[in-house]
């Protein structure tokens, strides 16, 4: 049991991993508004398994969305997930 529970945790921290640039190719497609991002609205967006098990989790707003973009800015807090 223990080492599904290894194997689980490995899954889910490589689909955190790869979260960020899943959340760029949802811009780049208008998956996620640009312009609803810039009116102040946030996207709660998730990645789940076939069961609903959360694997990753992000806010996206306008601060993260110029992390996603690769804006640079002094003093800016990076994605958390």
């Amino acid at each position: 049991m223990r080492q599904i529970s290894k194997k689980n945790d490995a899954n889910k921290q490589a689909y955190k991993e790869s979260f960020p640039d899943l959340l760029k190719e949802m811009i780049k497609n208008n998956q996620i508004s640009t312009e609803l991002i810039d009116e102040g609205v946030s996207f709660d967006v998730y990645f789940l398994a076939y069961n609903n098990v959360i694997l990753a989790q992000q806010l996206v707003d306008k601060q993260e969305l110029a992390v996603l973009e690769g804006a640079k800015e002094e003093n800016k807090e990076t994605a958390k997930l």
